[in-house]
């Protein structure tokens, strides 16, 4: 996505629920561990936010709430990204984290 190294496959999932349906979205990506954490931490947010609204779903989300922790999780072993030179990538330069998923409203 940037054309920094090193990088990993991550899959991240969230879901958006309603009373008798849900729409899931799956995201897979080589991502470095800025990325990563940035587009994590949406998706883990999102997932916190829209997708217990159901029976069904409400439970298909703990799961999907632990696969993305796990994901999250695994960030924290890579090393601090850096740029190679011989890629075109749509960015220059790795997302920036953003804050803490604490600190945004799907945990509260």
């Amino acid at each position: 996505m940037c054309g920094s190294r090193p990088t990993r496959p991550m899959t991240f999932k969230h879901q958006t629920a309603f009373l008798v349906a849900a729409r899931l979205h799956t995201t897979n990506m080589q991502l470095c561990r800025d990325c990563g954490w940035s587009l994590g931490r949406q998706v883990q947010n999102r997932t916190l936010l829209a997708g217990w609204w159901g029976m069904l779903s409400f439970f298909r989300n703990l799961s999907y709430v632990a696969s993305n922790a796990g994901e999250l999780r695994r960030l924290r072993s890579m090393e601090t990204p850096t740029k190679f030179e011989a890629t075109n990538t749509p960015l220059a330069a790795p997302l920036p984290p953003g804050r803490p998923l604490v600190a945004r409203s799907g945990v509260w």
